[in-house]
């Protein structure tokens, strides 16, 4: 095999596992939205828990029906709510003990979050040096001066 085959194969493989490593970081910067999603409504269920309990018994709330909608309801106890705790089961606990369960939620959350900023930091400079080499063996395959 000819050395200028045997680079531009070379160059290929190189480019392909930039594009793998570039896919990966899509694939973390997605995971990141969706945590971040998820800590955003965490951040909303608990103000409205406190804010619910705050205004106590018998006051008018917009309950959410989706799509942007709310019909009009009266806040019958303020010192209880309906939780969801996974596969469309759901369980009713005192404010504060949902409150501390959102608070659980956010923390692994966050951990989670800080395990995909540092494995991005890890791709980001695996990137960062197969650009490099992919740089460097085009510039070969071209006959220009490495660098």
């Amino acid at each position: 095999m000819s050395a200028p085959a045997a680079s531009e194969r070379e160059l290929r493989r190189a480019a392909a596992n930039l594009e793998t490593v570039r896919g990966q970081m899509e694939a973390l910067a997605r995971q990141a939205d969706t945590l971040q999603l998820a800590m955003e409504e965490i951040v909303r269920a608990r103000e409205t828990l406190e804010q619910t309990r705050k205004a106590g018994i018998g006051r008018e709330v917009l309950v959410p029906i989706g799509a942007n909608s709310f019909v009009v309801g009266q806040l019958k106890d303020a010192d209880r709510v309906i939780v969801g705790i996974g596969s469309d089961v759901a369980i009713d606990l005192p404010v504060t003990a949902a409150v501390e369960r959102l608070e659980a939620r956010a923390k692994a959350i966050e951990e989670a979050e800080r395990g995909l900023a540092e494995r991005m930091a890890g791709l980001e400079q695996q990137a960062d040096a197969q650009s490099r080499r992919v740089q460097e063996l085009y510039e070969r395959a071209q006959g220009a001066p490495p660098g």
